[in-house]
């Protein structure tokens, strides 16, 4: 190490170190006590484009940043006369105007007392750093653009699919309205109406339009384009929508549609995108199971809490046997058996559970068909907040096609007249 240096001694001089500082590639300076450049090294000259030395000696070092910068600089100073290290990362373009960003640190030199006797302001050029995390950044940001277009057309395709439930469920508001306006029209015309039953068939008229204002609203909530937006929703009551979503799908192809719900667990997520999850499982088991033979077409949708942390939901169908591998390759994105499909349900699938820190399980089932099933963390809402949405909440509900039960006839507004 001594032949290195040379001789002994000879390497203790002021040119010795100041030829080691020259020797960096980062931009060396050296301030006096009131922040004033007194010493810029030749690579520093070059770095930031001075040909005259002399025009920014004894300038304050802090005046080459703008804001926010110039506080930062103002910052490191201060920490730096005080012996602390003082650093930031600043944005300051050369003399010939090319942008540049550095990493400063700013820290004490001592004097022969111990003392501080000048500051080191040594900067770093970052700037292909920093446009590469921007890059990375603004990459990130397309690539969620592109998710959520991705999901809204999925939801665009899978409402495609639901327009005979769309049409099934508004077909019930609307034959309503029209009976009772019908009764109301006859009850006016009377010589002495009835102001009870005319009050009772307009009240009726009420509501069951704004149950199918409520309908088109939950099927437009799932076209409307956006981001997620997580909210306390009661899972158990989102599962159910979308069941009665695909009720008239279930009952056209003479499927069995049960469900079976344990407690009301309330999840923190996004409403719009769990019923999207849940509306592509249950048509995925719908169209599984859809030429089956009429013993084993049934789909089950479960609930089951675990110790109130979590809640593992899953949706069972008796379709078709499927081998070890098809349901191995479910996992690759665009996958699919239909010849029609665009692989894209399980995925958007994936994609919300992964924005809800789960994941999907496929099971092939013993007797034939599948079992999909995720787990979602439950929150700890108070008692209050959990009865206000889950008041009139049902465990289990169960949809039969009528060829397999006379009373599964659908509920609706009856006429007061």
């Amino acid at each position: 190490m001594a032949g290195w240096l040379g001789p002994a001694g000879t390497h203790t001089g002021l040119d010795f170190y100041r030829q080691i500082v020259e020797s960096t590639h980062d931009c060396v300076k050296v301030l006096d006590l009131e922040g004033r450049l007194v010493y810029l090294t030749p690579k520093a000259q070059k770095l930031l484009g001075i040909c005259d030395l002399e025009g920014f000696l004894n300038r304050p070092w802090i005046d080459v940043w703008q804001e926010p910068w110039t506080a930062m600089a103002a910052a490191a100073v201060e920490a730096a006369k005080a012996g602390e290290r003082g650093a930031f990362q600043g944005f300051c373009a050369t003399l010939d105007g090319t942008p540049k960003w550095w990493d400063v640190v700013v820290t004490p030199i001592a004097g022969p007392g111990g003392n501080v006797a000048a500051l080191l302001a040594i900067s770093r050029d970052v700037t292909s750093q920093k446009e590469a995390v921007d890059a990375l950044r603004d990459a990130q940001g397309r690539i969620n653009e592109i998710r959520n277009q991705l999901g809204h057309v999925a939801r665009l395709t899978l409402l495609g699919t639901l327009t005979a439930s769309i049409a099934h469920q508004l077909t019930q508001p609307l034959t309503a309205i029209l009976t009772n306006a019908q009764a109301a029209r006859r009850l006016a015309t009377q010589p002495v109406p009835d102001i009870g039953q005319l009050t009772a068939a307009l009240d009726d008229i009420v509501r069951d339009d704004q149950r199918a204002a409520d309908i088109i609203e939950h099927f437009r909530a799932l076209l409307k384009r956006g981001g997620p937006a997580k909210e306390l929703c009661d899972l158990n009551a989102t599962i159910q929508e979308s069941v009665g979503m695909v009720r008239a799908e279930a009952v056209e192809r003479r499927i069995v549609l049960d469900c079976q719900f344990d407690g009301a667990p309330l999840i923190a997520a996004d409403p719009v995108q769990l019923q999207q999850l849940v509306l592509n499982l249950l048509m995925n088991a719908l169209e599984a199971v859809a030429e089956s033979s009429p013993a084993t077409r049934q789909v089950t949708v479960r609930t089951r809490l675990d110790h109130g942390r979590s809640v593992h939901v899953s949706v069972e169908n008796e379709g078709a046997r499927m081998t070890a591998d098809e349901v191995s390759r479910m996992q690759e994105p665009f996958y699919t058996t239909k010849p029609e499909g665009l692989g894209l349900g399980l995925a958007i699938c994936r994609e919300i559970l992964r924005a809800h820190r789960s994941e999907l399980q496929a099971e092939r089932r013993r007797a034939g068909g599948l079992t999909f099933s995720f787990v979602l963390r439950t929150t700890g809402a108070n008692d209050s907040k959990r009865s206000s949405l889950v008041a009139g909440h049902k465990i289990g509900t169960r949809v039969v096609p009528p060829h397999l039960s006379v009373s599964s006839r659908v509920k609706r507004s009856e006429p007061r007249a």
